[in-house]
């Protein structure tokens, strides 16, 4: 004998999958309007010359490109804001900056750590 609440939890179980199909769906068709977008704002950067953010592909190629403009260190929380000014980063989250200046300090390359949350750049040798 079938309960009506196992019913119901059937049908709620069915209306979850769908959600969750969808929700992958959309996903994919933001992650390639997004790529689409970054590279239609890359082409308008080098059409137009405009030198805050041509050639700027990367997290890490922004912020050393920041750091060596700034012919100093700089704080985490100053970084981010100015990495959000380039086209195409304007949603970057604090995590996502600082995830990769603290990947790049630890393994030597690009950053250094001059003090707590602050980072320039390492010279080229």
């Amino acid at each position: 004998m079938v309960l009506k609440n196992d019913e119901e939890a059937r049908r709620v179980m069915q209306e979850i999958l769908e959600r969750r199909a969808l929700r992958k769906e959309i996903k994919a068709k933001q992650m390639e309007n997004d790529r689409r977008l970054k590279s239609l704002e890359s082409l308008h950067a080098y059409l137009t010359g405009n030198p805050e953010s041509a050639g700027a592909r990367s997290i890490p190629e922004i912020l050393e490109k920041i750091l060596r403009e700034s012919r100093q260190p700089l704080h985490a929380k100053i970084l981010v804001e100015a990495v959000r000014r380039f086209p195409g980063f304007e949603e970057t989250a604090h995590q996502t900056v600082t995830g990769a200046l603290i990947r790049l300090t630890n393994q030597g390359k690009r950053f250094k750590r001059v003090a707590p949350n602050t980072y320039g750049v390492l010279e080229e040798k």
